[in-house]
């Protein structure tokens, strides 16, 4: 049985990580090829510059045709960091808000528990082990426990 699990949660990760590495491989093949594309186009522009305008001038102005896009790429870069910056800072900040929710909702759960007497020995001990648990750790790791024992017990209750 342990074995089973262990292998209806590893199959998604398989699968996963077989489809990545194929998009790794396709994405690689097509950067290749648009480098290679793009060498000869700017081959090309350099050659009729070359005729048009001489080729001291022909370099000159492919020199200035590249660092304007060196300066276009720093500004758009700058711009997209900011509003990365940002929006990671807002999903962290929900992240920690639910979080916090979600490890003060075990608490009061586990502490209702507790002060219900729940009914055999081994309920109360479960309950305080629960209690004493989510008092310490922290409320990141609560929630990576909760996302995995999810996963898992989704796993187990799509088999049967």
């Amino acid at each position: 049985m342990l074995a089973q699990l262990k292998d209806s949660a590893l199959r998604p990760v398989r699968t996963m990580v077989s489809n990545l590495v194929e998009d790794v491989i396709e994405i690689a093949l097509i950067v290749i090829l648009a480098l290679i594309a793009a060498g000869f186009g700017i081959g090309a522009l350099y050659i009729w510059f070359a005729d048009r305008y001489g080729s001291l001038h022909a370099a000159g102005y492919m020199a200035g045709i590249f660092a304007g896009l060196a300066v276009l790429v720093v500004i758009i870069r700058l711009i997209t960091n900011s509003a990365r910056k940002k929006k990671a800072e807002r999903e962290r900040q929900r992240l920690a808000e639910q979080a916090s929710r979600a490890a003060g909702s075990a608490l009061d759960v586990t502490a209702l528990l507790r002060t219900m007497g729940v009914g055999r020995a081994k309920d109360r001990m479960a309950a305080g082990i629960a209690q004493s648990i989510t008092s310490r750790v922290s409320p990141w790791t609560l929630l990576g426990l909760s996302v995995l024992a999810g996963f898992v017990g989704g796993r187990v209750l799509d088999k049967d």
